[in-house]
């Protein structure tokens, strides 16, 4: 953001002045700059202006950093105010949702792939974040015993947003996965509470950046030769090329490392599993942002015409 402001000053309508701190420089005008100039630059994919999520949390973050040096009085005006409100409604959101069947059909494409199957096995039955996952450790994957049921099973701790620690159930299939992971990985493969190198790594032994890790499995995701990922990958070339129906663009899916976690949320509701359960699990804030993961599913689950299985109407035709 530095950059963007120091190296485009007159665009912005920066005063030039020697001695002074760039951020001390920017006012209420600067602001109303930055959020016009936000919508139409053309830095988005396919050289488009950005999408109304990706301006909505570039304002964010801004707002809030300069919230931040307000507080610290690093600058005496609180400039963070001038932001406009950047909303994201639902048809501004792209469409994570993922079914049991395709899920099964990604596992089944990679089963003999242990890296891909591995990465994959593990963020969908939990729910897991990517950038979560390349921060665990060895030492965070343990076995416990529960005495109430009187068996043993697998823990995944990890650190999500905000620093806070939670423990992720790993079923013993999906602990097997890992195993098949650090061994096609020529890594130790015993629990050790005092190992604390990555449990999860790179070919030459290393931590997994989480941009190179989501790219790495998305590509993966979108290579997949199923019919529904062969389906959406036509959606998204008439798409870029200008012949999708606009009212037919929330058709495509956004296949990522997120749509699995969306995945994980929907298929936790299919088993009846509490939303609020899934929200802690999950590692959300509140119960609107779990909620936006299973809106579409609940919306059809709830739909009036269940109600006419047994209408005389409908037997009638």
């Amino acid at each position: 953001m530095y950059l963007l402001f120091a190296n485009n000053k007159e665009q912005f309508g920066i005063p030039d002045i020697p001695g002074e701190s760039l951020f001390r420089c920017i006012k209420e005008k600067q602001i109303r700059i930055y959020q016009n100039w936000l919508k139409t630059v053309p830095l988005g994919k396919g050289n488009k202006p950005y999408s109304i999520a990706t301006i909505s949390r570039k304002t964010t973050i801004f707002k809030s950093f300069l919230h931040y040096l307000y507080k610290k009085g690093y600058i005496t005006e609180s400039v963070h105010h001038a932001f406009l409100s950047a909303k994201v409604g639902k048809k501004d959101l792209p469409n994570r949702d993922i079914t049991k069947h395709q899920v099964i059909q990604l596992l089944d494409y990679y089963r003999n792939n242990p890296i891909v199957h591995g990465l994959l096995a593990v963020l969908i039955t939990t729910g897991a974040r990517i950038s979560e996952i390349c921060t665990t450790k060895v030492s965070d994957l343990t076995r416990e015993y529960n005495p109430k049921t009187n068996t043993y099973g697998y823990w995944l701790e990890v650190i999500g947003k905000g620093n806070k620690k939670r423990p992720l159930l790993i079923h013993d299939n999906v602990f097997q996965t890992i195993v098949k992971f650090r061994k096609r990985r020529r890594l130790d493969t015993i629990l050790d509470p005092t190992d604390h190198s990555p449990l999860f790594t790179t070919p030459k032994g290393k931590a997994y950046n989480y941009k190179n890790l989501s790219m790495f499995i998305t590509k993966k995701l979108n290579e997949v030769d199923v019919p529904f990922i062969q389906v959406n990958n036509k959606l998204k070339l008439q798409a870029a090329a200008g012949t999708l129906p606009e009212k037919d663009k929330d058709k495509i899916l956004s296949i990522s490392p997120h749509t699995l976690r969306h995945g994980f949320a929907i298929i936790s509701a299919e088993n009846d599993s509490d939303v609020f359960r899934i929200m802690q699990t999950l590692g959300h804030e509140s119960l609107e942002t779990t909620m936006i993961y299973l809106e579409n599913k609940q919306s059809k689950e709830q739909n009036v015409g269940h109600s006419w299985g047994n209408n005389e109407v409908l037997k009638h035709i």
